[in-house]
């Protein structure tokens, strides 16, 4: 699991799903946002670069 982390951060998944947070927040007004709306918004995205991340370890 710590392997797949590294991998992560290395290809700038991390960096990538902090951007979707920030663009999400900016777009809805930062006072409008949730931490739910947020894993709504990015889980999707999130599971698909990381099933690349992983068929590539």
């Amino acid at each position: 699991m710590e392997l797949l982390r590294e991998r992560l951060v290395e290809c700038g998944w991390r960096d990538e799903m902090k951007a979707l947070c920030r663009a999400y927040a900016r777009k809805k007004g930062r006072s409008n946002v949730t931490v739910d709306d947020l894993i709504h918004v990015i889980t999707p995205k999130g599971r698909e670069i990381s099933e690349v991340t992983k068929a590539t370890v």
